[in-house]
């Protein structure tokens, strides 16, 4: 891209294709709820085990995340959206032929994680090498677009529900990949906050790998949260015990966010006391110095001025 492309109307072309990109993906994800219903119906392996399914596509997806941003960086955000796409319907095709779970985590979990690790991370990112004065707006619509997106990709879990019930599992996903294949599309036009955080902490240049890192260790937890939710629910018996849990890490989260931010508030008050008392410190010393400095002038003035009177009476 060239500076004349900032903040221009191809900026807005980006934003879109962007939103588009993201909610194909977004979609596809949320989907995993029909088929954990169904698969567990179909394999009786338990719900935590099917629960592995998601909880490994997820923790592919975060680890593939930094992979993602040194593709970006050395080819470009296009391709690496792109092959992102092409694996994850790969995947998706070879998981309508498959007929052991086990097979699943290696088609669904790993190949659509490694798919939609790839093409996820530049979705976000670019848009904030095409926007400079109305960066903040465009992060700010595209956490929008992406709310948008999960009510506009709900309809994707009811047509999947429908193709389940009339073409069975197996042919259901082949709908699946023809809209997966679509994502290599959309980025050749090419969650939130996070990306101005992270420009405005590290810099735009290290945006492409600092960003897909930040996800890396937001979305680990993923490998162990959704199977113990099930495991719970294998051994209680019902999902009270999950939803309590669930909602017991939200509130603690809130108030660890709560904390977080009075800390910084504190922390800042404090620096700026510490730089304040140095600046009254500075000037406090540079005002003797510059007080001394006159009196010792002035006294060197003086002598001189004995000295001349004394030549002058001498003479």
């Amino acid at each position: 891209m060239s500076l004349q492309d900032t903040d221009s109307g191809f900026s807005w072309i980006i934003l879109c294709a962007s939103f588009l990109n993201y909610t194909l993906v977004s979609g596809t994800i949320r989907t995993f709820g029909i088929l954990y219903a169904e698969l567990l119906q179909t394999y009786h392996k338990g719900a935590g085990n099917t629960a592995f399914l998601g909880s490994i596509m997820f923790f592919v997806m975060a680890i593939t995340g930094p992979v993602s941003g040194l593709m970006s960086v050395h080819f470009s955000f296009k391709w690496c959206t792109m092959i992102g796409g092409l694996i994850s319907s790969i995947g998706m095709v070879i998981s309508s032929l498959t007929q052991d779970i086990e097979m699943l985590y290696l088609t669904y979990s790993c190949l659509l994680g490694i798919g939609f690790g790839l093409s996820a991370p530049p979705t976000v990112t670019i848009i904030n090498f095409y926007f400079e004065k109305k960066r903040a707006f465009a992060n700010g619509f595209l956490t929008a677009s992406m709310g948008l997106s999960l009510n506009i990709s709900f309809f994707i879990p009811k047509v999947d529900r429908s193709l389940w019930d009339t073409w069975c599992y197996v042919n259901s996903w082949w709908f699946v990949t023809q809209h997966l294949l679509t994502v290599g599309i959309f980025p050749g036009i090419l969650h939130s906050l996070q990306p101005l955080l992270v420009v405005t902490s590290l810099g735009l240049t290290m945006l492409p790998t600092a960003l897909p890192l930040s996800s890396f260790f937001s979305n680990t937890a993923c490998l162990i949260g959704h199977p113990s939710l099930g495991w719970l629910e294998d051994y209680t018996g019902n999902w009270k015990a999950s939803f309590y849990t669930v909602g017991g890490l939200f509130i603690a989260s809130s108030l660890c966010v709560l904390l977080e931010r009075k800390l910084v508030k504190a922390t800042q008050s404090e620096e700026m006391k510490v730089r304040t008392d140095n600046v009254t410190e500075v000037t406090t010393d540079n005002i003797a110095e510059v007080t001394t400095n006159n009196q010792n002038n002035t006294k060197n003035i003086h002598c001189d001025d004995v000295n001349t009177s004394l030549m002058h009476e001498t003479s």
